[in-house]
């Protein structure tokens, strides 16, 4: 999300209206200027501070064993643009928090079947801090910690940096802060035999190569999941050039990415993109209080949108798709 968030708020917005179809159904313009989103970023949000050179962050073969017993149940967390420091987030994303520590065992959409499992973990994609300053990261990391003892949340966290996150005019402490927790900005890890990469903002020019040689190793069919923080198609997606998503696309293209999870802009929807399944998470700012439930079993994946600020909370939207997940040796 961008620096200057000015126009329509939640309260005027109402917070059903959470997917970009409904909100133009509902009488919006994608060049509304809602608070959904905000400026361009300048050149410096979306170049150097992607770089990977000097970090060492290559994938181990050792990573990629398949589920134990070769049987996947994996569930995890996605949510996005804490925005720490702007009014009132601190008990928005207190509130998130307890959402999602209360969330397994609860039943999940009837289209869906089943019940929530306990997650593996919890992806944060980026604007984790309205300015990029310490005490916004501080209060990030008191609040959704790392390990899951170490905070207010439950589970382990992987966050990636936003454009606001970089916006402070010192030493950046939210991208230090996200190199000393994980090693780098552009990284990756696996979780019972699923590879997780993080691209942070969208990836600079030099972050390309080492995704090509991390998928050249992964091969056709291992699943992929990316994070993200910026839109890739629709308002406010010009945070990224169309260049940049070219070769995103082309570097991607004919691996197993099961599906991209992105934040910036503050709204619940999933969409297609180059082929590819997108989600956008929501946000504990604004009026889509949502975050996603994700569940990849061994041939099949699902996500549904839990909308936290609804009184009881709900679930919003859901997608089911059949997967391949049969690691290749590599």
């Amino acid at each position: 999300m961008g620096k200057n968030d000015g126009g329509i708020d939640g309260k005027h917005m109402g917070a059903v209206i959470c997917t970009r179809r409904a909100f133009l159904a509902a009488g919006g313009t994608a060049a509304a200027g809602l608070c959904l989103s905000g400026c361009r970023p300048t050149d410096d949000d979306t170049g150097s501070k992607n770089s990977t050179s000097g970090e060492s962050n290559e994938i181990d073969q050792t990573d990629l064993a398949p589920a134990p017993g070769g049987k996947r149940d994996l569930t995890f967390f996605v949510a996005a643009d804490t925005h720490f420091g702007y009014e009132g987030m601190e008990t928005l994303n207190r509130k998130q928090i307890d959402a999602m520590n209360n969330l397994p065992g609860t039943p999940l959409p009837d289209a869906l079947g089943g019940v929530v499992g306990r997650p593996r973990g919890v992806l944060v994609a980026g604007d984790l801090t309205d300015y990029g300053r310490q005490g916004q990261w501080k209060q990030f990391v008191e609040y959704y910690g790392l390990t899951g003892k170490d905070g207010l949340l439950k589970y382990p966290v992987q966050e990636c940096s936003g454009n606001h996150d970089v916006y402070a005019d010192n030493d950046k402490p939210v991208l230090a802060g996200i190199k000393k927790r994980h090693g780098a900005l552009v990284r990756r890890w696996v979780w019972q035999g699923v590879c997780f990469i993080s691209i942070d903002c969208g990836p600079a020019t030099d972050a390309y190569a080492w995704l090509a040689r991390q998928l050249k190793k992964l091969g056709t069919t291992y699943p992929i999941v990316l994070m993200l923080h910026y839109s890739i198609v629709g308002p406010y997606s010009d945070a990224w050039s169309k260049q940049q998503k070219a070769d995103l696309a082309r570097v991607i293209k004919g691996h197993n990415i099961v599906a991209i999870f992105h934040g910036h802009y503050h709204l619940s929807e999933h969409y297609k993109w180059e082929g590819f399944d997108v989600y956008n998470v929501g946000s504990p700012r604004h009026a889509c209080h949502t975050f996603a439930t994700v569940r990849i079993t061994d041939d099949e994946l699902t996500v549904a949108s839990r909308w936290w600020g609804a009184q009881p909370n709900r679930w919003y939207w859901s997608d089911r798709k059949t997967i391949t997940t049969t690691p290749k040796p590599v």
